[in-house]
Order: structure tokens, then sequence, then C-alpha cells
């Protein structure tokens, strides 16, 4: 059979074929590289079985023979999927979160699952820090971001993504992650698997992604691709070794930094982190400190150095106690020349958080006057705690508050009304039938009360609601600031919720940030029970009295400007739970989660400047309740509850949105990862 001659316009068609077939191919190869693991960077990998070679044994079977890995490498592998991640470096495991899992109403939620940071010693492969990050809920990304920038450069970090990781993985972390050198986390989905390795400083090393697959574009699909990763680095050939390393009496605190990760400027090579000498203070009493931790020691660091550098903080005592064995945690204690004690639970093993942070609260409440015979009070901090400029002073002020009333349980740092519309006034106090919390100074006679009374290790209860609602305690009340003097730093990793908390409420509470100190006036109305009812109850007498005739989410019945008038509003509020708080708290933006805060069921905060009353009306048990006309009296019912959350005052942070991974319109948009579509909840 005759070929007859292509014509011109013919071969010009076979060679644009042939070139789009050419592309093809690429573009083929490429795809794979993407739905299998895209690997960017300098790095070699290798699949297991180039790490052994076959051999015959005496009877003709096939062996395996491991090869010795050169010393000039570091091999590591990261398997994940749905149950967790395993780590393994140089063929040892040295990392696992595996079915790490509890109930969570009437589910079970994966508590491995979220961005996981591992910091390598980069010569070694010592493991110097691993940490996980629930970035499914709100405000862990914030964490997860602190802790990148106090990674010290030159360290090799580890960073897992294991689904389901990105709900709330935020834009402003997603950049830090990409100004380590990630090219694909703005462009992870939900159920994607991920994986990076970065030399901190320097570029990233190796970058591997599994796409989530959604059959039909099934948004609801459930199942999670598995990633494993194997790759062999080569070993730095400089050691990070600060200067500083080998001055004479910085050989301990060398060797801490050469041994674990994430502390900063603490390990810094161009000034290692000592704390100052603050201002003189005038010292009224010796009130030791009692940071409460487990095992986020660069928090309890950062709390040191912010006691230090308050006024009095060198001259007020500290003690570290720790929730099982942790050596580094001694380590850090000897450096910083603070005792450290360990609390080693015999409660079952396995038991709910609420039960272990109760014992290792109990623990400390009753070795900490212990260790301090001679001292009448001390200060509990946990260690998830920003701490205000003036903090210490602000406990020697009140000191001597406790002891002019022996119903005064203790006095707080923190206060759950204090947004920028409630608090004003720095030396403001008030006193309210609460719990000890969030930073809090108690007596020797009153912790022995608490302890009396305290949850055993089968309750599972929160100890200090535990404490308040008993009862066995009697009439105490808890004195607070107007202005906090500690916040929130975010919500706990290991604790399911916390971040919707941090993120919808307490990310929202006013702080103390002045460096001034404001004296406290010792004569302050709250030092004297009878004297501070007779001052509220007189305000109360000459207030305006707010009549609420529409919903008070629709009409505002306060003014939003000052006046310099006080305000009263009473309630229909049997007990606590009844409703009409909580659609007044909605409306007024103060406190919606709980209503503990009051005394005998008056609340009272500065509504723009203006004093406010909310007071429980009819209450047989309070004072405050003045009013014989009951047309007045505000009574908000469930219905008015529901369209007060839909329209609150304080609008919160807790908005939604995330991305999926939908079918590709083109091969171009899939190797590109181009494939998502937003979701927006809210």
């Amino acid at each position: 059979m005759e070929l007859l001659p292509l014509t011109a316009n013919q071969r010009v068609i076979c060679i644009l074929l042939l070139n789009v077939l050419y592309c093809c191919i690429l573009i083929y190869i490429r795809y794979y590289e993407v739905l299998h693991a895209i690997i960017v960077g300098d790095t070699i990998l290798q699949d297991k079985a180039e790490q052994s070679r076959n051999s015959k044994d005496l009877y003709g079977n096939e062996t395996e023979v491991i090869v010795p890995l050169p010393a000039d490498v570091l091999e590591l592998e990261v398997s994940m999927n749905a149950s967790g991640v395993v780590l393994h470096v140089n063929r040892n495991m040295v990392y696992k979160d595996i079915n790490r899992t509890m109930p969570w109403g009437k589910r079970r939620e994966r508590l491995h699952a979220g961005v996981h940071v591992v910091i390598l010693h980069q010569l070694t492969g010592a493991l110097m820090r691993a940490e996980s990050f629930m970035t499914w809920q709100p405000s862990n990304h914030l964490m997860l971001a602190t802790m990148l920038k106090t990674i010290n450069d030159g360290r090799l970090c580890l960073l897992i993504g294991v689904p389901e990781f990105t709900m709330h993985l935020k834009l402003d972390t997603m950049r830090v992650i990409q100004d380590l050198g990630s090219s694909f986390i703005e462009k992870v989905t939900l159920k994607d698997a991920w994986f990076m390795v970065i030399k901190k400083g320097e570029k990233s090393l190796h970058e591997a992604i599994v796409t989530s697959k959604q059959p039909g574009g099934n948004l609801t699909f459930k199942e999670v691709s598995p990633l494993k990763v194997h790759v062999t680095l080569q070993k730095s050939s400089e050691d990070v070794e600060c200067n500083w390393y080998k001055t004479a009496g910085m050989e301990q605190h060398a060797a801490f930094c050469n041994s674990y990760g994430g502390y900063g400027s603490f390990c810094s090579c161009h000034q290692p982190w000592m704390s100052t000498p603050a201002v003189s203070y005038v010292m009224h009493e010796k009130i030791p400190i009692a940071i409460v931790t487990a095992k986020r020691l660069p928090n309890v660091l950062r709390q040191i150095d912010s006691i230090r550098n308050s006024p009095g903080g060198w001259e007020t005592p500290i003690a570290i106690y720790v929730d099982g064995i942790n050596h580094e945690a001694q380590e850090l204690g000897e450096i910083l020349h603070i005792p450290v004690f360990f609390h080693q639970r015999n409660g079952p093993h396995g038991a709910p958080v609420n039960v272990k942070i109760a014992q290792h609260m109990a623990f400390t409440l009753e070795h900490v006057f212990q260790l301090f015979p001679e001292v009448d009070k001390a200060i509990i901090l946990e260690d998830d705690l920003q701490l205000a400029p003036d903090f210490i002073p602000f406990f020697q002020q009140t000191a001597s508050i406790l002891d002019g009333d022996p119903n005064l349980l203790c006095v707080n740092a923190y206060n759950y009304n204090s947004f920028n519309h409630t608090s004003y006034d720095p030396i403001r106090l008030y006193r309210v039938h609460s719990v000890p919390a969030y930073g809090w100074m108690v007596r020797r006679t009153w912790a022995k009360k608490m302890l009396d009374i305290w949850p055993n290790a089968t309750q599972d209860v929160d100890w200090d609601l535990y404490v308040r609602n008993t009862g066995f305690l009697g009439n105490w009340d808890i004195i607070i600031p107007e202005v906090p003097r500690t916040k929130h730093r975010n919500g706990r990793c290991e604790v399911p919720g916390t971040g919707i908390q941090q993120d919808k409420f307490s990310g929202f509470l006013t702080f103390r940030t002045n460096q001034e100190v404001e004296a406290i006036p010792s004569g302050s109305a709250v030092s004297d029970a009878q004297i501070y009812y007779e001052h509220h109850m007189n305000i109360i007498d000459n207030a305006i009295v707010v009549n609420i005739t529409q919903h008070p989410c629709e009409v505002n019945p306060l003014p939003t400007y000052k006046t310099n008038e006080s305000y009263v509003i009473y309630m229909n509020q049997p007990h606590e739970g009844s409703p009409t708080y909580f659609v007044l708290a909605h409306c007024l933006g103060i406190n919606e989660r709980d209503a503990h805060e009051s005394l005998e069921l008056m609340f009272t905060f500065p509504f723009y400047g203006n004093q406010v009353y909310l007071i429980a009306c009819p209450n047989s048990r309070s004072p405050f309740c003045y009013t014989k006309d009951t047309s007045v009296i505000y009574d908000g019912n469930k219905d008015d509850l529901a369209y007060a959350r839909q329209h609150p005052l304080r609008t919160n942070g807790y908005g939604l949105s995330y991305y999926v991974r939908v079918p590709a319109e083109s091969v171009e948009q899939e190797v590109n990862l181009m494939n998502l579509l937003e979701i927006v909840l809210s």
C-alpha cells in the first residue's frame, strides 16, 4: 500500500498533536505526584525496599538484611491516617499519637487530629519537643503560630497535619507556615493529609500532601486518605552552638537549650533571656506563687518572666507544680533557681481530664502551704494565663482585705464581665459569690476548708464549680477587680470546646496593660461586708429604674454614652438558671455563659461608664429588691432567649468558613490544587 505524502497543513497538525501528547504525558506525571504526595525541596526520597537487600539463608530462604544508615544522614518516616500519627527517626519510633479520643456530647472526638509540631536536633535527630494543636476548633491556630515563632533557628521542625486539621486553621497562621517555606498550606482542604519538614531559618526541605476525595462531589464523605512519607536528610555540617554556650556559669543553660526546643529568646544565640530586676516595691507580706502545670513549660517560663518583671517580683517566692514526672521541668527549675514538685496520681489510668486537673490542684493547694509554713496566703496560678504588669502589687494591696473578713474565700485576678464597655476603673473591686479562678489568692485557713470538701478521684466534675455549689462553705464571697490582672492566652489544646470558649468569650475580655501601679484604697468599702451592702443599697435606692417594654435586643434599654447616672433593672430570676438574666446578658453584652458572678443575685457593672444593677426580684433572700411595682420587673422567657442569642449586643468572632476538595474541572486545576470550594457557615 502506497503512503501518500503529507501536505503542509497535515504536517503542522501532526506536530501539534505530538506536542499535545507530550504535554499530556508531563501533566500526567505531575498529576500522579500530586495525588500520591507532592515532593518539593532538596531531599532524597527512598522507598523502604531500597533500605534492604535480599539474601538467602543456609536453607535457601529469602531473608532481609538491613543496611546500616550512613552516619551523615537522618532518616524520617511519618505515617498518618484517621487513627493518628507515628514518627520514626533513624528507624526508632520517637513520637506517636494514636487513637486519643474522648466523649464529647453524643460522639467521640479525635484529639489526635490537628497539626503536630515536632522539633528535632539537626545533628542527632533527638526529639526536643512535640506538641499537637487541635486546629479543628477555634483559637488553637493561635497557639500553633506562637509555638512556630519560638523555635530557634537551625533546628529541624516537622509539621504534620492529621485530618481533620483544616477547619479552623486561619489565614494568619497559614501565612506563618507559608513564611517557613510551605507551598501548599493555603491549598489544603477538609480531610487532606499534609506534611512538611523545615530547617528553621533556612528553607523547606520536604513537603507532601494527599488530597481528599469526595466521590460525586459528596461533601459529607468521611473517608480520610492516609499519608506515608519516607525521607532521608543530610545532617547539618555545622552545629547550632551559640557563643555564650561556653561562658562560665552558663553551661547548664546551654545544655538545656541543646536538649529542648520551643523556648524562643531563652535560648537565643543573639541574647539569651535573662530576667532583670523590676522597679522597687514595698512588700507588705510574703505571698508565694504556686504555678500549676503539666507540660506547657514555655508558657510557665513566660509567666515567670512576667512575675519577675512586675514590681516586687524578685521578692516573691515561686514554686512550680507539675502533673507527673518531668525532667525538663526539673532542669528548667534548676536554671531559674525555682523549686519544682511532681504530682504522681494514684487514680485509675486514663482518668477524665477534669479528674486529673482537680487532683493536681488539690496537691498544689496543700503542698504550697507545707512548703512555706510561715505564710498566711498563697497565689494559685494556672499556666495558660497572661499576667498584667501590676500582677504582684494587685495581690499585695488586696491581701489585707482577706485579713479583715472571715467570710472572704479568696481574691481573684479575673472578672467574667470585663468587656470593653463594662470595664474601666483599675482600682475598683467587687464582692461576688463566684469561683476561685485564673490567678487567685487564698488564706491557709480557707485552703484547708476547701480541701476538706474536695471532689475525690472518682468524681468527674469541675473542681471550682463543685466547691461553689456544694454549699458546705456557707455564705462566703470572693473579691474581683473591675479590670482583670490575668487573661487567657488561648484555649487548652487537650480540652475540646475551650477553643470555642476563647473565640466566643475569653478573647473579648479586657486586661490591665498599663505599667503604672495604682494604689487601691485600703479603706475600700469592699473590705467590710456591711458597709459594702449599704453602699450599693444606697446607690440602688437612688438609681433610675429601667422599665423594659420591648425586647432588650431590639431596643437597648440603657444609654450607650456616659450620663453620670446609675440604672437598675429588676428581673424575674428565681434562681441562677432562669432565662431572664441570660436574655439581658446577650442584649447588654455581658457574661452570657453563666450567672455565677453575683452577690445574692445582684449583678453590677459600668455599662458604657454608667453603673448598672441587674437585681433578681422578687427574691426573698435578696436585700436589693426594693421595688413594690411588679410592672417594672422584666420577665424573659425561652423564646426571648432564643431571639437574644441571634441578636446579641456583643458579636463574637466565632465565624466559620472552610474549604473542601471538589471534582476538578480540568487536569491543570487539579495539578495546581485549585479544585477548592469555600463553605461559609456563619
